[in-house]
C-alpha cells in the first residue's frame, strides 16, 4: 500500500479502533487489504487490549502504516488518535468486526466525479440497514445526519475545518459530527450496500445511554429539539430494539 497522493489515485486513509476484538480483527483487516484500490494508508488504533489483538494485528504488521496500542478514552478519543495520524485525502472508519463487501469498494468511491465532501452508501446490519432509506440533503438536518460513518469517505479537509469527535460522547459522537458538519457541507449518496457491521459493540450493549445522548445532541443543534426527542422516544419504546436509527 502506497502514501503518495496523485490527482488520479488520491491517498484514502482507513482507520480501524479495537479493544480486546481478538475474534473479529482479522475479518476487518483482510477485507481493507483486499482491496483492488491500492493508494490505501491502513491506520489501527488499540485500546490497549487484554486479549490476543494485538497478537492477531501483527501478522499483518507489513501492511499496516500505523499501528498504535494504548489505553485511550474512549471510542471518540480512539477515532482522534486515528485522525491525528491520518495522511490521506480521503479518510473512513471501519471498526473492529466491521468489513467491506467487495474488494472495489474504495475505487468506487475514488471514481465518483463530485465536489462534495462526503461520498457514502448503506451499511448493514442482519435483516436492516444503515440508513433505512436513502437520505438526501433537502432533508432535516437531524434526518440527513443519520448517514452511517462505516461507509462514508470524508475528504480530510472537514476534519480541519469542523473538527474532531466529541470526546464528552460515548456512543452518539458520529451523529453529533454529522450534525456539526452537515449544516454547511453536502453528501453524495451511493445507493448500494458497502459495509456489513458488527453489533457487539458498546452503543448496543446500552441502548438508552445511546438514545439519551442522541437527545442531548439534538438539544446542541436543533431549534425544535423537545419534538424531536419526544418523537424518536416514542419510537425508541415502540420498537423494542437494540439500535433506534
Amino acid at each position: 500500500m502506497n502514501d503518495i497522493s496523485t490527482n488520479a489515485t488520491p491517498l484514502v486513509s482507513v482507520i480501524t479502533i479495537v479493544k480486546n476484538g481478538q475474534d473479529l480483527i482479522c475479518r476487518t483487516i483482510k477485507s481493507v487489504l483486499r482491496q483492488n484500490y491500492k493508494n490505501i494508508e491502513y491506520i489501527i488504533i488499540d485500546g490497549d487490549s487484554k486479549d490476543q489483538t494485538t497478537t492477531e494485528i501483527k501478522k499483518f504488521r507489513s501492511n499496516i502504516a500505523v499501528f498504535i496500542s494504548e489505553p485511550d478514552k474512549g471510542i471518540s478519543d480512539a477515532f482522534n488518535k486515528g485522525l491525528a495520524n491520518a495522511n490521506g485525502d480521503w479518510i473512513c472508519f471501519l471498526n473492529s468486526g466491521d468489513y467491506y463487501r467487495h474488494s472495489n469498494i474504495i475505487t468506487k468511491v475514488i471514481n465518483q466525479q463530485t465536489e462534495c465532501s462526503i461520498i457514502t452508501g448503506f451499511s448493514t446490519f442482519g435483516r436492516g440497514t444503515l440508513p433505512r432509506k436513502e437520505r438526501k440533503n433537502t432533508e432535516p438536518l437531524h434526518i440527513r445526519s443519520r448517514i452511517s460513518h462505516q461507509a462514508s469517505f470524508t475528504r480530510q479537509s472537514v476534519f480541519k475545518n469542523y473538527g474532531g469527535f466529541d470526546t464528552s460522547l460515548k456512543h452518539r459522537m458520529d451523529y453529533d459530527f454529522w450534525m456539526r458538519v452537515l449544516k454547511k457541507e453536502s453528501f453524495l449518496f451511493i445507493p448500494e450496500i458497502w459495509v456489513d457491521y458488527d453489533l457487539c459493540g458498546v452503543t448496543s450493549q446500552d441502548p438508552y445511554k445511546f438514545y439519551f445522548e442522541e437527545a442531548q445532541v439534538n438539544k446542541r443543534y436543533l431549534k425544535h429539539y423537545l419534538i424531536i426527542n419526544l418523537r424518536a422516544w416514542i419510537a425508541f419504546r415502540a420498537r423494542k430494539i437494540k439500535l433506534w436509527r
